[in-house]
């Protein structure tokens, strides 16, 4: 366990249904800190994933664009500080 520790985690969740499985990442936030990993307060949830991106890959939604570069700027600002953190 000890290479979590003082790591930060970022929970990504899809579904098929509307709540983007919101549901199960409250659970997993709780598996997380008892390995030692932290999660960011963001979470990036993605309802209806059949509908979401092209076949490409791209989001159909430019939202998800905006919502994915705030959820990483966040978890790049959590591992800088508990890399910070881990130093002393």
């Amino acid at each position: 366990q000890s290479e979590y520790y003082y790591k930060p985690s970022g929970i990504v969740t899809y579904s098929a249904g509307p709540f983007g499985g919101i549901r199960a990442a409250m659970h997993l936030r709780s598996i997380l800190c008892e390995l030692g990993t932290p999660s960011i307060p963001s979470v990036f949830p993605i309802s209806q994933v059949q509908d979401s991106f092209d076949d490409n890959g791209n989001a159909i939604d430019k939202a998800y664009d905006r919502r994915i570069t705030k959820f990483l700027e966040e978890l790049e600002w959590y591992a800088d500080a508990l890399k910070e953190a881990r130093k002393s």
